[in-house]
């Protein structure tokens, strides 16, 4: 515990102490002397680091229920540091303010004197409300692969009773590109709570899906009360294309009156495979692999289908097929036929 002591009045206080419940131990009534002292920054937050100086120092506010214009001090609006975007609309910092809202910017032309005000969306002009310091928060559904047919990703949104997510800009670009700016947007109203969005079939982003590959996607929102997400991302493999398959015939055999064979199954990606020897046998491959070798044994003469059924590990599916022909007696000599 520590003590202050001022104009024969003290009150002791925790140490670090972050809760906002002793925020009231000073101002408040101007004849109770145990109140009456100058509540200055340093001794509201004495009391809890979630207190601040407010009305000319007559008191400590809480900053559960703080907003950007009631800090009265550049040093409490912003401390060095106010909410700033880039030419992208992508929120670059957090004001520094003394509560924490991050949303606070100071305006020191202002003809009634300096004054902090909220500024979520960082253009250095005074939102139009004021009291919505919580921009909306983007979560999204956990997906690892896409393959060429695409799928949708669920962007959900949480904002404030009184405030809904009005646009939604979104971005793609290869993992190992710079980020791209998150310049295409969707418009939403106050009953959409998710937004789909199919890399492969939006017009937007379809022409920077071009290889096989890690892609990032980079995104934020807006809320009706002017509020900019930080840009979020996070990566997901993706396979426009289906796997090109071959199949080839390794080696033929011949037994007494049956054949051995033995045949390859060859991708341009990690692929595993379903296959049949029509009549004859059917298996799957255990792995990942871009290369499969297929064997069958006493396999009797005649002509078959070999069938490849084979999906890389985001479901794209390529089916190949060849014919065989197996013959245990491929040449066949008797210089005296019977039959002349």
């Amino acid at each position: 515990m520590r003590v202050i002591i001022l104009l024969n009045s003290a009150f002791c206080y925790e140490k670090d102490y972050e809760g906002d419940d002793k925020c009231d131990l000073c101002g408040g009534n101007p004849n109770d002397l145990f109140k009456n002292i100058n509540c200055s920054e340093t001794v509201c937050k004495s009391l809890g680091e979630s207190c601040f100086s407010r009305l000319d120092e007559d008191e400590c506010g809480k900053c559960s229920v703080a907003r950007c214009n009631d800090f009265i001090s550049e040093d409490q609006c912003y401390d060095g540091r106010e909410i700033a975007k880039n030419a992208c609309g992508e929120i670059t910092a957090r004001s520094s303010d003394t509560c924490s809202l991050g949303v606070c910017a100071w305006n020191a032309s202002r003809t009634d004197g300096p004054k902090c005000f909220k500024d979520g969306d960082a253009d250095g002009v005074p939102d139009s409300d004021q009291s919505d310091v919580w921009p909306p928060v983007t979560g999204w559904s956990k997906i690892a692969f896409i393959g060429e047919q695409g799928i949708d990703i669920n962007f959900t949104f949480i904002n404030n009773p009184y405030d809904y997510t009005k646009w939604f800009y979104y971005c793609i670009n290869k993992k190992n590109e710079s980020a791209c700016c998150p310049s295409f947007s969707s418009p939403l109203f106050y009953y959409d709570k998710v937004k789909k969005l199919n890399p492969i079939t939006s017009p937007n982003l379809r022409d920077f899906i071009d290889e096989r590959g890690i892609y990032t996607l980079r995104f934020y929102a807006i809320d009706s009360h002017q509020n900019i997400e930080q840009t979020k991302n996070f990566s997901v493999y993706i396979s426009p294309f289906k796997p090109v398959i071959a199949i080839e015939i390794v080696s033929q055999t011949p037994k007494i009156q049956t054949s051995d064979l033995e045949l390859v199954i060859k991708a341009d990606i990690d692929v595993k495979c379903d296959y049949e020897l029509e009549d004859i046998e059917s298996g799957s491959t255990n792995n990942y692999n871009n290369t499969h070798i297929v064997t069958f044994t006493d396999v009797p003469d005649g002509h078959y289908d070999f069938t490849a059924d084979c999906a890389d590990i985001t479901g794209n599916r390529n089916i190949v097929k060849i014919t065989v022909y197996p013959d245990a007696v491929p040449n066949i000599r008797n210089i005296t036929p019977e039959y002349g």
